[in-house]
């Protein structure tokens, strides 16, 4: 059976590196966000925002990377669960003497009266410190390093707890007096007996401690509860693996900045999709393609609000130039601004010693032709039946189309941002034909004809031609590659977005080579062949996804079922999970938690549970052509 995504497991202190990718949870307050490992210690935080510089970063270097740890003396073994249907996360520390219970989150506050979609963040972490057994001895250190552990911290000692600064920069402990300043961090050890409480917060931009009063962490701690579970409710999935979608609900909602909806690709940067190697990139920042994604996952399962703050901010960042959507960036940071250039921090060591760590993203520059299907798809299924669509989004969607129309074939980097070159992707190519499919659509529905004739015949062309230069019975499969012979699970999407029939042969043909050639221990690969970057990678947890939802609707649903089952095992404790799994060893790769992960495992699920969720329509063979 699938494990629950609030289990506990049970971690030996001896044998387990709590900062292994997979040995972590994460809070935030969709503002910012933190990683707390399986022992108690937040080893990753970026404030005040997700892509801003971090002040905690140990997971990406030990010694200088920064952290604060909670440690419990001669501790024995831990474990980490969430409180049900929130992010509020609860790690429990047990040694002969005692046990205690960590409760870490970051406090939500919403104005119910006035807009209760609206989130106020406090930059603030709140831990919770219980002594529910015995007698325990703790020593709590904080340490943090800011700008990435680049730049020098300064701790000063004030009545309520500690300061740290750069400059002008601070960030605050408060709920102990009896701390000691040592070789750059602030420590207190404190025994603590049964039913003993200590209530720690950890504030942005505070140089008076006191002002962040202990005592209202307990009052803040409900509120955050409330707002998790009430988020939680909405959602409409009643299927089989509600705990694990409704967690990777969360996590989604989580990554994504409630005063824009942008979404982030991940809460991390540079942790490595192949251990040694330089495969190390910031996923920190909104991709147009991942959002869109991610939001027709909540579509699925009920959640509408962030569609539509997102969509809006997308107008925003065109300024008035929906009429051209060739100045659509591939992302952006979360404010919606250009994403800085790709730069190396070459004093950090990297995770498990895998340089380079990366702020920034070279693929910002990139052309990705395949970003504009997932928008008009996610657009017509946030405004159907388009009685509320407003006049800016259709002439946003007019301008899209006529743009595909001219550029499907034009060569791009890629869903899979290739570093080697442009080449015409197949991916690509049918994104571009999904986004006039669905724009004719939207054409006819709303009354205009002249625009409905003319992408009705273009789609038409253009999935005749992509079909021609992508299949043939020679190779037996679709290539990733226009002309082409690239093995590529991109192509695994094709019944998705209508553009062929799942029961197809030559579907079907492709889907069995790709599971002889692409799998690896029930995982999925992305792709044969060179991409221009150093190493091997592991396995993709959304291929992985792609194919099981391909096998199920090529009719092999028994296959489908078991396969999900077994990954949904490949979750850590929690239900997280990254961008990749090493298909032998399990352990996590690259960046976590991993948006796409998350949302392809949602879809799949609403998928496999055979019901068309809200406003789902067939698709088979196009949108258009169902209307």
């Amino acid at each position: 059976m699938v494990p629950i995504a609030d289990s506990m497991k049970v971690f030996d202190a001896q044998k387990t590196d709590e900062y292994r990718i997979e040995n972590h949870g994460i809070i935030g307050d969709t503002y910012s966000s933190a990683l707390v490992t399986v022992k108690g210690t937040i080893d990753w935080c970026c404030f005040p925002v997700m892509d801003s510089p971090a002040v905690f970063s140990s997971i990406l270097d030990r010694k200088k990377g920064g952290e604060m740890r909670v440690e419990l003396r001669n501790e024995t073994h831990s474990m980490q669960r969430y409180v049900k249907n929130t992010n509020v996360l609860k790690t429990e520390l047990s040694s002969p003497d005692g046990k205690v219970v960590i409760t870490d989150y970051m406090p939500v506050e919403t104005d119910i009266e006035k807009h209760h979609n609206f989130i106020y963040s406090r930059h603030e972490i709140h831990r919770l410190i219980e002594c529910v057994k015995g007698n325990a001895d703790i020593d709590v250190i904080f340490r943090p390093r800011f700008n990435f552990g680049t730049s020098r911290t300064r701790l000063e000692k004030v009545k309520g707890g500690v300061v740290a600064s750069h400059g002008k920069v601070t960030l605050s402990l408060s709920g102990l007096d009896n701390l000691y300043i040592d070789s750059g961090s602030a420590v207190a050890s404190l025994r603590m007996a049964k039913g003993k409480k200590i209530a720690l917060i950890v504030r942005w931009a505070e140089d008076d401690p006191a002002l962040s009063a202990s005592r209202y962490t307990t009052e803040f701690l409900q509120k955050t509860v409330d707002f998790w579970r009430r988020w939680a409710s909405e959602s409409c999935y009643r299927g089989k693996w509600r705990d694990s979608v409704l967690r990777s609900a969360l996590a989604l909602k989580l990554l994504t900045y409630s005063p824009t909806g942008a979404i982030c690709a991940a809460a991390t940067t540079s942790l490595p999709e192949s251990i040694g190697h330089g495969r190390n990139w910031d996923y920190r920042y909104s991709w147009i393609r991942d959002s869109t994604y991610a939001l027709s996952s909540f579509n699925l399962i009920g959640h509408r609000v962030e569609e539509e703050t997102y969509f809006m901010w997308l107008l925003h960042l065109l300024r008035g130039r929906a009429s051209m959507p060739e100045k659509l960036r591939v992302m952006y940071t979360i404010e919606g601004d250009p994403v800085p250039d790709e730069h190396e921090i070459s004093a950090l060591s990297g995770y498990g010693n895998s340089k380079p760590v990366r702020i920034g993203n070279g693929a910002t520059g990139q052309i990705q032709i395949d970003i504009f299907g997932p928008i008009v798809d996610a657009i017509y299924f946030t405004y159907y039946p388009f009685d509320r669509m407003p006049d800016l989004m259709w002439r946003f969607v007019k301008s899209i189309a006529d743009y595909t129309s001219v550029n499907w074939d034009r060569p791009d980097m890629g869903i899979w941002e290739m570093r080697n070159g442009r080449r015409r992707h197949t991916h690509s190519a049918v994104m571009s034909w999904m986004a006039i499919d669905r724009a004719a659509v939207i054409a006819k529905m709303t009354g205009r004809i002249e625009c409905w004739q003319k992408w009705r015949n273009i789609s038409r062309m253009m999935r005749k031609q992509i079909l021609e230069r992508s299949y043939d019975d020679g190779k037996g499969y679709f290539s990733g590659l226009l002309d082409d012979d690239w093995l590529d699970a991109s192509v695994l999407v094709l019944p998705d977005t209508g553009f062929i029939d799942a029961r197809s042969t030559e579907f079907r043909k492709t889907l069995q080579t790709i599971g002889r050639r692409l799998m690896d221990n029930g995982l999925l690969r992305r792709y044969e062949g060179d991409d221009g970057i150093e190493g091997d990678e592991g396995a993709f947890v959304l291929c992985t996804f792609w194919y099981i939802e391909a096998l199920f609707l090529s009719g092999q649903k028994k296959a489908a079922l078991r396969l999900f089952e077994l990954t949904m095992q490949r979750a850590n404790h929690l239900g997280l999970f990254s961008e990749e799994i090493d298909p032998q060893g399990g352990g996590f790769l690259g960046n976590f938690p991993q948006a796409f992960s998350h949302l392809g495992m949602i879809k799949t699920a609403c998928v496999l549970q055979s019901k068309r969720l809200m406003n789902q329509k067939p698709k088979v063979n196009g949108l258009e052509a169902a209307h």
